[in-house]
C-alpha cells in the first residue's frame, strides 16, 4: 500500500522490543526529511504519505498485538534519533472516521498530528 504513495522510498519495520509503556509497535521512515520543506506541494505529499502509513499500518495490525505506530525519516533513524508515535488505539479511530466518511484522507492529517507525540532518546518510555 505505501507504494501508492509514491513520494518518498518508504521503510518499514516492526518494532520487536517492547517500549517503558509495553507495547509493540510498527516503524515507518521516509527516506526523505518529513518536515522544513517550504515548497506547500511537497509539505502536502508528506502530509499524505503520513495518512497512508497509518492506513496502511492499522491494516497490517489487525488482530495483531502491535500497539502504536511510529514515523520517522533517515534523521530520526541515524542523526537526531527520534520518531513521532500515535497510539493504534487512536490509528484505528481516525482510521474508522475516514472510512465511515466522516473525515476526509485530507483532512485526517490534522488528527494524527494532534494525536502523535515526539519522542526521543531522553523520553522514559523510549526503548534507547
Amino acid at each position: 500500500m505505501m507504494e501508492v504513495a509514491s513520494f518518498t522510498p518508504t521503510r518499514v519495520w516492526p518494532h520487536g522490543v517492547r517500549d517503558q509503556q509495553g507495547r509493540l509497535g510498527i516503524f515507518l521512515s521516509s527516506a526523505r526529511p518529513l518536515f522544513g520543506d517550504p515548497k506547500p506541494v511537497i509539505v502536502q505529499a508528506k502530509e499524505a504519505w503520513v495518512v497512508f502509513g497509518l492506513v496502511a499500518a492499522v491494516k497490517y495490525a489487525e488482530g495483531s498485538q502491535l500497539g502504536h505506530i511510529a514515523f520517522t525519516d533517515s534523521r530520526g533513524e541515524t542523526g537526531e534519533r527520534w520518531y513521532y508515535d500515535i497510539s493504534m488505539a487512536e490509528a484505528r479511530e481516525i482510521h474508522e472516521l475516514m472510512i465511515r466518511g466522516l473525515v476526509r484522507p485530507e483532512n485526517a492529517y490534522r488528527l494524527i498530528e494532534a494525536a502523535w507525540q515526539k519522542v526521543t532518546p531522553r523520553h522514559d518510555y523510549a526503548v534507547n
